[in-house]
């Protein structure tokens, strides 16, 4: 018996030996291993394996053979361990930034996170205290030197055959591809993310995020043609448009029917902003948004769906000023740092430019970030006032606070001639929310049956937030009313904030209905709306009867139609990635000439303090530099009205300039040569 025992213990270990020793049965082993690693670090706790409690076999088998056809090069390499750690390192790094961005925004990692990094970069702090950075920066210092260490201590095949190898991988790849064809053709999976969160949880990390690499742009619709696109062109002609749309103006005076006399159109989209009332488990010590409770009591009101939550504010934006879909983009892509860093799309600015109106957006946050320096001007306006060129107050958490457009949109208004047409786009509610009590008092307190310590403080920190954007709203209505001219104003929440909300949790709407609130002094007709964000600016145009070109004239004529959305992917296609057969096969829309900021920096005297020279004038901001000779020199801000460099940086003689610079460098506005 013993002998028989001992038989069976040696033969188990030739046995595990040989596969162990055989490369293509421990990369399988391995493979899987990694697979399920991967899927379960991905998934937030109260979520399950592909979105169900039943396994399914299928969809894992799917993940598992990418992952193994990712990883099939190690097979050219002889250090075939070496090179499988560095793929399992990458997909588990990517799984736990996919499982950081669930938690931190309530939606998953896509490529275009990575292609953002730098950006991303810039919020570090807010979301990771220095502590953890620096630990961080300490594990991929020790992770590369493992690394570097692995590859010089590991095993290498002696022998590589290539013939074999590369017609395998080939062969593969091809099977890989013919067997996505058909989980996709028998809806297994799906290439549509329109709800990217729920199909990350459906179909496993791998597979999506690998969608979100190759399927880029905008596919092209069944049908595509010059005759199609041609004859829906006519169906949208404007004259059509003009004796379908309503005439709002039939309750307003004769005098406002002028063309030279419409209305300014604002827009304000608030950072994460949401009525916390809504939630079902939550109650609050008082009404945290009372104002725009009561406005939306008196004016049009609603809900606009936009097509993200906790993140991707850019994409609210994008829809709400072209009319056009994100959801017909690939899987997380942001247009604004990749189509509109190289083209102009049709948008509501250019069908107003065309009516007269300046143009301006305006962001409490960094030019740079999305791209909003270049995206704007591929949008049509002539003008674009970021932080760097505002004088603002700042959260607890850094990010600039609302009160600024107070008094510079009402400010800008009455600076032009013309009508105008501004892009506010909001930044104080943005995320993370602390988990610790940062503030010495809460003006609001939240309570909860289930709410931990940590998340009562996230709560009552953005309510606190939401407060004070709150009481904006009103004063900026009562400023802009001050002015005396006709204006409308739309306020609504960019997305939800990344605080764990569900549909489950919410009384009412799903967690993509964000408040929307019209405002207006013209006398328009109170209204209930829902609309999705990519139909408000047709929306607004229709209620003030000013034309706008063939996307607005979709959404006005054809939005209950069965071949609606249909329609709006080939015009979307057509106008953007093919012929552009609607605009007769030419470029409609020009890139602007954007100039920064609206209020000039200048120097009106200069004084000596010690070692210092002393720049007295006006407009300047934290991010003014003075520039000797063409040359940035060490600047002291010292408030709207003053800088401060050395004695040293200016000599007789020298020629010097007020530069408003970006944070990455990037000179955004400069004024004239001043000689010292």
């Amino acid at each position: 018996m013993r002998d028989n025992v001992y038989k069976f213990m040696v033969n188990c270990k030739k046995y595990v030996k040989c596969i162990f020793s055989n490369t293509f049965f421990l990369w399988l082993i391995s493979s899987i291993v990694l697979t399920l690693i991967v899927e379960n670090i991905s998934l937030l706790s109260d979520r399950t394996l592909y979105g169900s409690s039943q396994f399914d076999f299928v969809k894992f088998t799917y993940n598992l053979l990418l992952i193994m056809l990712s990883s099939s090069f190690i097979f050219l390499f002889k250090k075939r361990i070496f090179w499988f750690s560095l793929v399992s390192l990458t997909w588990i790094g990517l799984s736990l930034g996919n499982k950081m961005l669930l938690s931190f925004r309530g939606s998953p990692l896509t490529i275009s996170d990575i292609q953002m990094a730098n950006m991303g970069l810039t919020l570090i702090n807010q979301y990771f205290t220095k502590v953890q950075i620096y630990l961080a920066i300490i594990l991929i210092l020790i992770i590369v030197a493992l690394f570097i260490l692995l590859f010089i201590k590991s095993p290498k095949k002696q022998k590589v055959n290539y013939f074999l190898i590369i017609p395998s991988i080939i062969a593969f790849a091809f099977c890989f591809k013919g067997y996505s064809n058909k989980l996709i053709s028998s809806q297994v999976l799906s290439t549509n993310f329109w709800d990217i969160t729920t199909a990350y949880n459906s179909y496993g990390f791998p597979y999506s995020f690998t969608s979100t690499v190759f399927n880029y742009g905008i596919e092209k619709p069944n049908g595509y043609s010059e005759d199609y696109i041609t004859n829906l062109s006519m169906e949208l002609n404007t004259d059509t448009l003009a004796s379908a749309t309503s005439d709002i103006y039939s309750s307003i005076s004769v005098d406002n029917q002028n063309t030279n006399n419409k209305p300014n159109i604002i827009m304000v989209q608030l950072e994460s902003f949401f009525d916390p009332t809504l939630m079902n488990d939550l109650t609050f010590s008082e009404d945290p948004i009372p104002n725009f409770r009561r406005l939306s009591e008196e004016y049009s009101s609603g809900y606009l769906t936009v097509p993200t939550i906790g993140g991707g504010t850019s994409n609210t934006e994008f829809e709400v000023i072209t009319g056009l879909s994100t959801k017909l983009f690939g899987p997380g892509q942001f247009p604004y740092n990749t189509l509109l860093q190289t083209s102009t799309s049709e948008s509501i600015a250019y069908y107003l430019k065309d009516q007269g109106y300046a143009t301006t957006a305006m962001h409490n946050h960094e030019a740079i970030f999305y791209g909003r320096n270049v995206a704007y001007a591929n949008l049509g306006f002539d003008r674009f006032v970021p932080r760097e060129t505002m004088n603002v107050e700042y959260t607890p958490t850094y990010y600039a606070k609302d009160t600024v457009f107070i008094n510079d949109i009402p400010e800008l208004i009455s600076s032009t001639e013309e009508k105008d047409f501004i892009y506010a786009v909001s930044v104080q509610g943005h995320g993370s929310y602390p988990d610790y009590e940062i503030l010495p008092e809460v003006n609001i307190t939240v309570d909860g049956a289930n709410l931990s310590e940590g998340d009562k403080n996230s709560w009552q920190y953005y309510v606190q937030q939401i407060h004070e954007m709150d009481q904006v709203v009103m004063n900026l209505i009562n400023k802009v009313n001050e002015t005396g001219e006709p204006t409308v104003i739309a306020f609504y929440g960019d997305h939800l904030p990344s605080l764990g909300i569900s549909n489950t949790r919410l009384n009412k709407g799903t967690i993509y209905d964000t408040p929307l609130l019209i405002w207006d002094n013209i006398g328009l007709e109170k209204e209930d709306l829902s609309l999705p964000s990519y139909q408000l600016s047709a929306y607004l145009l229709d209620k003030l009867n000013i034309p706008g070109g063939i996307i607005s004239s979709l959404h006005q004529l054809k939005s209950n139609d069965e071949d609606y959305f249909d329609e709006l992917h080939a015009l979307q296609y057509d106008i953007l990635y093919g012929k552009k057969y609607a605009y007769n096969k030419e470029n409609l829309y020009t890139k602007t000439n954007m100039q920064f900021g609206f209020k000039e920096p200048g120097v009106g005297s200069i004084e000596y303090e010690d070692d210092l020279i002393i720049l007295k004038g006006g407009n300047f901001t934290e991010n003014s530099k003075v520039c000797v000779n063409g040359k940035e020199v060490d600047t002291a801000f010292y408030g709207d009205t003053m800088l401060a460099i050395s004695k040293d940086s200016l000599k007789p003689g020298d020629t010097y300039t007020i530069r408003q610079v970006a944070g990455d460098g990037t000179v955004l506005r400069e004024t004239f040569e001043y000689a010292y």
